[in-house]
C-alpha cells in the first residue's frame, strides 16, 4: 500500500496494487486465529482505497496522481461511494 498507493500514486500503480491485493482469496471456512481474518479485513480496505484512487482522475488533498496532477473541483468534488462487485462513483 505504502508503495502503490501512498501519496505519489498512478494508474500504473494504483493497477499493480489491486493485482496484488486481489491475489489472496478469503479466510477459508473454519482459519485458526484472528490475525488470518485481520490480514483480510485490511486486504479488503486496501482494495476499497486503491479502487477509488484509480477512479478519481485527478490529484487532491495530499495525494498527487503523477498522471492527472491537476486538482479538479468541477468534475471530482464530490463524495466517493463504493459498493461491493460495483465501480466506484461520485456524487
Amino acid at each position: 500500500m505504502w508503495e502503490k498507493v501512498g501519496i505519489i500514486r498512478s494508474s500504473a500503480s494504483l493497477q499493480e496494487a489491486l493485482k496484488a491485493l486481489g491475489e489472496e482469496h478469503a479466510p477459508p471456512a473454519g482459519a485458526a486465529g484472528r490475525a488470518v481474518y485481520e490480514q483480510h479485513n485490511l486486504r479488503t480496505v486496501g482494495q476499497v482505497i486503491a479502487g477509488c484512487a484509480l477512479a478519481r482522475e485527478e490529484s487532491r488533498g495530499a495525494h498527487y496522481r503523477s498522471d492527472f496532477p491537476v486538482r479538479d473541483d468541477e468534475r471530482w468534488g464530490k463524495h466517493s461511494l463504493i459498493a461491493r462487485d460495483e465501480p466506484a462513483r461520485f456524487e
